[in-house]
């Protein structure tokens, strides 16, 4: 029978009651969410990067003149 391990105590899985195998389940379900969309935050802060590193190199290349509007990035 697989045991679990809650805040040091270990349990029988077999002997949960069904609603606490449910919130396991929903944790798991929760915990592997928060890391796709971590990963996916990882892939679009490089996104953003990339694209920061192409627009100050676009500017380098064609200098445009400042007008009374200001966009801050970085």
């Amino acid at each position: 029978m697989p045991q679990v391990k809650i805040e040091d105590k270990e349990y029988d899985y077999d002997l949960l009651p069904d609603t606490a195998k449910k919130m396991m389940q929903n944790m798991q379900f929760v915990d592997t969410e928060i890391a796709r969309l971590t990963s996916t935050v990882a892939v679009m802060q490089t996104a953003r990067n990339s694209y920061f590193t192409a627009l100050k190199e676009s500017l380098a290349q064609s200098p445009v003149p400042l007008g009374s509007d200001t966009i801050k990035l970085g």
